[in-house]
């Protein structure tokens, strides 16, 4: 369980690394809900190169900002990808994957309408097999993502993800990469009026009676 262990580190990092109060104005902190939609390459890594080359699929979900603390990222998605299988004699044709995940993070902007997100997390994978019916093979995985944001309009954005996935079958441990090419839209919830979520409590104003 090593990435875990890598995962839990990389996130410990992040949250004892937030920028000073100073960077931000007063009134900019608000919640941030991004629906996003993106198509996927898969490519196998390992044991399970040798028995699927490359796949592609859709993935659809959300992305949310500032919930946790300013900057912090979380993000649920849910893809669907298929992988043609090409060894001697298989007893199908394709693999399916369905894959569910919630990764967290956080975010780093570049520049004006450029910024690059580190993000850690896990979810399952589930695996169909067309020839063998409706039934879904269930796998738990872990995930590590970066995510490339460039902002064209306000609420508009284009980005890149690639990552990296590793899943726990019964016997087996097998792992692939992904990259995810899409877009994504932005609705702006305030989280607060007069002050930020760093602003320092209001001062208190106390009179002394003098005899």
């Amino acid at each position: 369980m090593k990435l875990l262990g890598i995962a839990c580190i990389f996130l410990f990092a992040l949250t004892s690394s937030l920028p000073a109060q100073e960077e931000y104005e007063e009134n900019s902190y608000e919640l941030i809900i991004a629906p996003l939609l993106a198509g996927s390459l898969i490519v196998p890594a390992g044991v399970l190169s040798e028995i699927v080359p490359l796949g592609g699929g859709l993935q659809a979900g959300a992305q949310i900002e500032n919930l946790l603390f300013r900057q912090s990222v979380i993000k649920l998605t849910a893809g669907y990808n298929s992988l043609p299988i090409e060894i001697e004699n298989p007893v199908a044709d394709s693999l399916t994957h369905i894959s569910f995940s919630l990764l967290a993070g956080y975010n780093f902007h570049l520049s004006d309408g450029i910024s690059f997100a580190l993000l850690a997390g896990g979810g399952y994978l589930g695996h169909i097999i067309p020839e063998s019916g409706s039934e879904i093979f269930w796998d738990p995985q872990l995930k590590i993502q970066t995510d490339v944001c460039f902002r064209l309009f306000p609420d508009f954005s284009v980005f890149v993800s690639p990552d990296y996935s590793i899943f726990f079958e019964e016997r087996n441990i097998a792992s692939f990469f992904s990259l995810h090419l899409g877009i994504k839209t932005a609705f702006h919830i305030p989280l607060a009026s007069g002050q930020n979520m760093y602003s320092p409590p209001l001062p208190t104003l106390s009179y002394d009676r003098q005899s």
